[in-house]
């Protein structure tokens, strides 16, 4: 499975049928902002086919690149799980097709304890704890490398 939609596994097929059934496609051309940092988050997105790229206003306002993403990616996860605005700016480099799903419908589902929102909440928790590892990693080598030219 791709990583980018660990966010279902697990989900026996009726379950995905319901995450699938409040899904909405949307479609980005290039250029376009998907997400817009500071911004409310409009919902997970799960990104089948483009990349695009992720970047992040520094202190004096101007955006910096952070990473690329290539389909299939999730978008949004931490925004979801926090509750929180967009942390950073997702832009379409090619044409990106993707499917939203949104935080209400997230909510409605896990307020009625539905498994299949249970599963890709733990799913998506998953992905971040990776990240946030990933992350922990390249700021001890960014650490060491300062330390060692300094």
């Amino acid at each position: 499975m791709a990583a980018g939609y660990d966010a279902m596994r697990g989900l026996t097929a009726a379950e995905r049928g319901r995450l699938e059934a409040l899904f909405t496609e949307q479609v980005y051309d290039a250029g376009d902002v998907i997400l817009k940092e500071d911004t409310a988050s409009p919902g997970i997105l799960l990104m089948r086919q483009g990349n695009a790229s992720v970047s992040k206003r520094d202190m004096g306002g101007i955006d910096q690149p952070i990473t690329d993403l290539v389909s299939p990616a999730v978008l949004g996860e931490l925004e979801l799980l926090c509750c929180e605005p967009c942390s950073a700016t997702v832009r379409a480099k090619t044409a990106v097709a993707a499917v939203l799903f949104s935080v209400q419908d997230f909510e409605r589902l896990l307020d009625r304890g539905d498994s299949a929102a249970v599963k890709l909440m733990r799913n998506l928790a998953r992905a971040l704890g990776r990240k946030l590892a990933t992350s922990n990693e390249v700021y001890v080598d960014l650490a060491i490398w300062g330390r060692s030219v300094g």
